[in-house]
């Protein structure tokens, strides 16, 4: 019971010392606080960064784009043979290496031509009579009647990248209004019941193409038309072996406004439908890609998986099929991002720096209180406390007031929304207390260490 009453008694004194003392205790409590609200602060700031920072990763994307190292955009030479492609294997290899998450293509083929139907529907069996097409002839010499096939996985796209905005010397490739102005867009009209979104290719239904109005004139077909497309995929000594045929439906004209050699009237259809039609022969004349968001932070990894693919299609490349380079395009991403990076390593840095801070303005605030309390050390001593029950009484009335102000501090940080799981405010409120509790302890132990009278004679 002795020993209960001595607790009950420093219970008491220590809660009165509390109230005697108001600007002390205050000064203590608020410190706590302003320190507890400072570091949650400074915790959220870097969660919101972090956040905001993978936010950028996810909305503004990194593209990385395969190209043939000689040229660019559409692989169709002069003469309308195409070469120096993308093989399929490449892509595929891309695709598989799980840093992709989407894709852009384009591929070209020189050798088909697109029919009417006959009056009933059916396919034209004469129908190199039809376009004035020689079989005895190889290719080559039946190019005027050809038409170019331009496949694009994403029509908008195609539009936005292959629109002319200028005249640039290469005859047929801008028209002229009557005016006279430039049409320096690629621009398409659309059968009634059709948009971009009737560009895709279904299987059992025709495929639907868009052609340029000359050759819908050199055809006699109009838009919104049903017909055929045939082609070749087998070749021996410049010369078609086999013909292929296909339904297609015309769903709209171009103005033949397309950036290329050759391409001016050339005859636009999902890549589907041409992958359909040529695999596993079809090479792409564009390839681009989107880095998946989970990868983005780590680009150096993307570069290195896809320059791997790229010089493994370099050592083996075919023939046909073109040497390859690697483009990264992140200027967009990383205009935005570095900045925030700079200031989130700056926060990281400074983050120990301020507990550090927290804990040292802790431990001194404790012994400045501590030394304070010499009198009150040297009265409790002379009432016959001992030293352990001095200790424990200095000690208390800081503990309990630093608590106090962290509970204070983490319900305001709670109420304020700041608490999240990588602002352990926990950690952060012990690190202050700790502090608190080492440098009372050691004031204490200081304190009760020297003799009442002397404390006493030094307090006057």
């Amino acid at each position: 019971m002795k020993g209960y009453a001595r607790i009950r008694c420093i219970a008491r004194f220590v809660f009165l010392n509390i109230m005697r003392s108001k600007l002390k205790s205050f000064i203590i409590t608020a410190t706590a606080i302003v320190f507890m609200l400072a570091l949650g602060f400074f915790c959220e700031a870097i969660f919101r960064m972090e956040v905001e920072i993978d936010r950028l990763y996810e909305t503004i994307p990194i593209t990385v784009e395969v190209f043939p190292s000689d040229h660019r955009g559409i692989a169709v030479a002069e003469w309308r043979i195409v070469d120096d492609v993308i093989s399929m294997s490449t892509i595929q290899s891309a695709l598989d290496a799980n840093v992709l998450t989407g894709e852009y293509l384009e591929a070209a083929y020189a050798w088909s031509l697109v029919l009417p139907e006959s009056d009933d529907g059916s396919f034209p069996l004469n129908w190199m009579d039809v376009v004035g097409y020689n079989e005895n002839s190889e290719l080559l010499a039946n190019e005027s009647n050809m038409d170019m096939l331009l496949a694009t996985s994403d029509i908008s796209l195609f539009i936005s990248e292959h629109s002319r905005s200028s005249f640039d010397e290469i005859p047929g490739n801008a028209r002229e209004l009557p005016d006279g102005s430039q049409i320096g867009y690629l621009a398409i009209n659309y059968k009634d019941g059709f948009d971009e979104s009737s560009f895709k290719h279904s299987d059992g239904m025709p495929i639907p193409i868009i052609m340029s109005e000359n050759s819908l004139a050199r055809r006699n077909m109009l838009i919104g038309d049903e017909g055929y497309m045939v082609y070749s995929d087998v070749f021996i000594r410049g010369m078609a072996i086999t013909w292929n045929y296909l339904p297609i439906v015309v769903i709209g004209s171009h103005n033949r406004n397309i950036i290329g050699f050759n391409t001016q009237d050339a005859v636009l259809l999902p890549l589907s439908a041409l992958e359909q039609m040529l695999n596993p022969y079809l090479g792409f004349s564009k390839a681009r890609f989107k880095v998946d968001p989970q990868q983005a932070k780590d680009i150096a990894h993307v570069i290195d998986v896809l320059d791997g693919i790229v010089s493994y299609n370099n050592l083996n490349v075919m023939s046909g099929y073109a040497i390859l380079s690697v483009e990264v395009h992140d200027e967009e991403l990383y205009a935005v991002i570095k900045p925030l990076d700079k200031s989130l390593d700056l926060l990281k840095q400074l983050y120990p720096a301020a507990i550090a801070l927290s804990v040292a303005v802790a431990v001194g605030l404790s012994l400045v209180v501590v030394f304070q309390c010499t009198k009150i050390a040297a009265i409790m001593r002379i009432q016959g406390l001992t030293k352990w029950y001095a200790k424990v009484t200095l000690c208390a009335e800081q503990c309990i007031l630093v608590l106090l102000g962290l509970l204070i501090g983490i319900c305001l940080i709670k109420w304020l929304g700041w608490g999240n799981e990588k602002n352990n405010i926990a950690i952060t409120a012990f690190g202050y207390f700790v502090g608190t509790f080492a440098g009372s302890v050691f004031g204490s132990i200081v304190v009760t260490m020297r003799p009442p009278l002397e404390l006493l004679q030094a307090r006057e």
